[in-house]
């Protein structure tokens, strides 16, 4: 402190520390154990070895290019397709006679030896729809009233299933008969219908049936206008008591001659309409109808002779 106004004494300047540059370690032999390690020199010796530490990666060599991957290019294989069966006919189908192997009943039969004793026996008795009277034999004799009655009933459910059975049967029979005579008939008619075709007098279809537009083919259309001509001409005959028709050579044949005369019967009819025509233009009668041209009224002696008078097409 200053002695005379008591402010504090000043000072001597202190003079500058200036620090001693650390001395560097010596890691030549890192088993060396004279010295210690701070945390900071023992971090950056680590980082050192194992190159972890703050320096600078050197750069990495570029990577090859990768090939891009081609797959490869597989060509379709076409499906295999299964081999085609032959189509085999179709078999026949053969009707079975009406069953008749469950009917029978098994009935108790009391017997009598020739001792007297009594002995109780099973009875199968079988219903034979080709002899009903055997149902019974001859040697059956029933326990009692009773049992007589119910055989004689099974026997009458047995002959009415059997009836039912053959009902059936015959009607199946009936309808089998039928489609073999309808098979043969139209088995019939198409080879009537190649004769013709073969001959030259009917036409062949230029399509085949599975073919669009088949129906509206030529002769696809006559065929059916013959079958059409058939049905209506047998119609007209079994009224008339006369037999049908079942031949298509007849039917053909008659369909071309009723076509012919309608044909004739049109020509002979428009022959007739055409000499009308003219007939009244020369007289002065009533103009041709049809929307043709109004002819010129006939003067008389304008025109020589008839042939001269202007006719209009009919």
């Amino acid at each position: 402190m200053n002695p005379q106004d008591g402010s504090p004494a000043p000072q001597d300047p202190v003079a500058p520390v200036t620090p001693t540059p650390e001395a560097p370690i010596d890691y030549s032999n890192p088993n060396d154990l004279d010295f210690e390690l701070s945390e900071e020199q023992e971090q950056k010796f680590v980082d050192e070895i194992l190159k972890t530490g703050d320096y600078t990666t050197p750069a990495k060599e570029p990577e090859a290019p990768v090939a891009p991957v081609v797959e490869p290019v597989v060509a379709p294989v076409a499906p295999v397709e299964p081999p085609v069966e032959p189509v085999k006919p179709d078999e026949p189908v053969v009707l079975a006679d009406p069953k008749t192997d469950d009917l029978w009943i098994e009935v108790e039969q009391t017997v009598v030896d020739d001792l007297g004793d009594e002995t109780t026996k099973t009875v199968k008795l079988v219903y034979d729809p080709k002899d009903p009277g055997a149902f019974i034999p001859d040697d059956f004799t029933a326990k009692n009233t009773k049992q007589l009655a119910d055989i004689m009933e099974a026997k009458a459910d047995m002959a009415k299933l059997y009836g039912e059975r053959q009902a059936e049967f015959d009607t199946a029979k009936a309808a089998e008969d039928q489609t073999g005579q309808e098979k043969a008939i139209i088995d019939g008619w198409n080879r009537e219908i190649e004769d013709l075709v073969n001959a030259g007098i009917l036409e062949a279809p230029k399509l085949k049936p599975t073919d669009q537009g088949y129906n509206e083919d030529p002769a696809v259309v006559k065929t059916e206008a013959v079958f059409k001509f058939m049905v209506e001409q047998n119609a007209k005959r079994v009224e008339s008591g006369l037999s049908p028709i079942g031949s298509f050579g007849t039917a053909f044949t008659l369909y071309e001659k009723d076509a012919a005369v309608i044909a004739e019967a049109e020509a002979k009819k428009q022959a007739d309409l055409d000499t009308k025509t003219a007939g009244a233009m020369v007289g002065g009668g009533s103009a041709a109808s049809g929307g043709s041209p109004e002819p010129k009224a006939y003067v008389a002696g304008s025109h020589n002779n008839i042939w001269s008078v202007e006719v209009p097409d009919a």
